[in-house]
């Protein structure tokens, strides 16, 4: 079934004086001058809101304030520190572990599973099993403190602080007391229990403000309870709005809304083939789940349904093709990953509507630099809710809230918090393919073959195992090093189901007197408790 409507453009007010909108100026002016703890803003896709996070760390060297930017994956730190090199010069600004920092410069400290690995191999700490002990050696041997800068990483790195779990994880906080942290797509993380205690304990302990940013933000009845107790601030985006004249941020959208059951690779591949002349280059398709989307790709080339010429890119938690250019024969594969805080000129968008904070992250994906297309794909009915042709885009986002679920069971693209989670090397024997993710593989995958006792195993067994499972040679050594640091909880063979399932309470957590993991008929033996 499919519904054609317009989506119209959406425009912006801006202060000629600073070049600054009415919203960036308004959480400008809260977070230098303001005594609120907590600070909110709510803006659409495209308004401006990491243009501030830019602005803020230029304006550090004045205000001597220490930033701590919290990112939601992997990815969009790494484009995030792309942009900053940019627009600040690449020649004022120093990216630990890949420069060396150095006085009157802008110095940040990326902290991620890649960033820590090449600071392994940097300096031949492979011997080194401990992860307290590299994240203790980065903080003290790289003496960010005493350089001008921040501090760029995932909520999981404090998380575990804050827990205790790093060796002199005191001593570290202390270093970034009175921090202003800022949290970029903070609906990711709705419904998760360690996201409220990460929130509550940042603000008991080392935070002088936290800032909340999101196009779509969801809070849970318990993360609420928390802000109450703090002076909070929303800053909406209304008083931004602008007309006709004004700057457009998101260009009109004609969109075609296509109901069927996309959780079928076969039903998906028609409706893909359907639309194909309709589709305008460069485009994107956008999936909930990777791996859906890498069998979605391999049958795509195979039954060659797009143009020979048409490039084939990924854009994920899991891959970024080298060499990232969009033309006009690019048509790019991407996950969750792509849907915040990345920049690029789509003229037509295909994604799946399943939850609403995603879907409308998802379609301001498009339409941010000229008109285009959108094609949401979904398993919902729009047919009561359409009534006419064309719509505000406040008003279509508000259908799509109506409609589609909220994202208590979302299938993330992985790479991104998630409190307590559990690590899985996975051989996917339709693809041929081999991947690291986590537990939700559970939830996507018919599991065949799995090994149960992977911690307990030697290293030499380890890497026999591995080349059973055809993991690449080169690959095996990295593999090795980031199971010491992050340990996998086993290694899975499977073919990927047409039907996810949720995992809600069949999963059975590790304790300190059992450290076994269960999962749903799966039972894994840990070698030691981690909380």
């Amino acid at each position: 079934m499919f519904h054609k409507v317009k989506i119209l453009p959406r425009f912006v007010k801006v202060n000629h004086t600073n070049n600054l909108r009415p919203f960036q100026e308004e959480l400008i002016n809260t977070i230098f001058y303001g005594d609120e703890k907590v600070i909110i803003v709510e803006a659409p896709v495209g308004a401006g809101k990491t243009f501030v996070l830019r602005y803020l760390l230029t304006q550090e060297f004045k205000k001597r304030i220490t930033f701590v930017f919290l990112y939601p994956t992997k990815i969009l730190m790494e484009s995030q520190v792309k942009s900053l090199k940019n627009e600040i010069g690449a020649d004022n600004i120093r990216i630990w572990p890949y420069d060396e920092f150095k006085k009157n410069k802008l110095n940040l400290f990326l902290y991620s599973t890649d960033s820590l690995l090449q600071y392994i191999l940097n300096n031949n700490l492979q011997e080194i099993s401990d992860r307290s002990e590299l994240l203790y050696r980065c903080f003290l041997t790289i003496q960010w403190y005493h350089k001008k800068g921040g501090i760029i990483t995932s909520p999981d790195v404090f998380y575990l602080l804050l827990r205790g779990n790093y060796k002199n994880s005191k001593e570290i906080l202390n270093i970034i007391q009175n921090s202003i942290i800022i949290l970029d797509e903070f609906h990711w993380y709705f419904g998760l229990v360690g996201f409220e205690y990460l929130i509550e304990e940042l603000l008991r302990t080392i935070a002088g403000k936290i800032v909340l940013l999101s196009a779509t933000p969801l809070l849970s009845e318990e993360l609420q309870k928390i802000l109450n107790k703090y002076k909070t601030k929303i800053i909406m985006f209304d008083n931004s709005k602008g007309q006709k004249g004004d700057i457009c941020f998101n260009y009109q959208l004609e969109a075609t809304i296509c109901s069927f059951k996309l959780s079928n690779r076969n039903e998906t591949i028609k409706i893909i083939e359907k639309l194909s002349d309709k589709i305008s280059f460069p485009s994107a398709i956008i999936f909930d789940s990777i791996f859906r989307l890498r069998h979605i790709e391999r049958i795509l080339k195979n039954k060659r349904i797009f143009s020979s010429s048409i490039k084939f890119k990924e854009w994920s938690g899991m891959k970024k093709t080298e060499n990232f250019v969009i033309d006009n024969s690019t048509l790019v594969l991407g996950t969750s990953s792509i849907e915040v805080g990345i920049d690029m000129n789509f003229k037509s968008l295909l994604f799946e509507a399943t939850h609403w904070p995603s879907s409308i992250q998802r379609l301001g994906r498009v339409g941010r630099k000229e008109k285009g297309k959108v094609f949401l794909f979904t398993q919902k009915d729009f047919s009561p809710f359409l009534e006419k042709k064309q719509y505000e885009r406040d008003e279509f986002e508000n259908i799509l809230r109506e409609v589609l679920n909220d994202p208590k069971e979302a299938i993330s693209d992985d790479y991104s918090f998630r409190g307590k989670s559990f690590r899985f090397l996975l051989f996917d024997e339709e693809l041929n393919e081999f991947f690291t993710y986590n537990e939700r593989l559970f939830c996507m995958y018919e599991i065949n073959d799995y090994v149960d006792d992977w911690q307990q195993q030697k290293e030499e067994d380890k890497k026999r195992l591995l080349k059973e499972y055809k993991v690449p040679e080169e690959k095996i050594t990295s593999l090795l090093i980031e199971d010491k640091i992050l340990p996998f909880w086993g290694v899975l063979r499977g073919k990927i189901k047409d039907e996810y399932e949720f995992l809600l309470d069949n999963i059975i957590y590790p304790t300190k007197e059992r450290n076994e993991l269960h999962i749903k008929s799966f039972v894994f033996y840990g070698n030691k408790y981690e909380d």
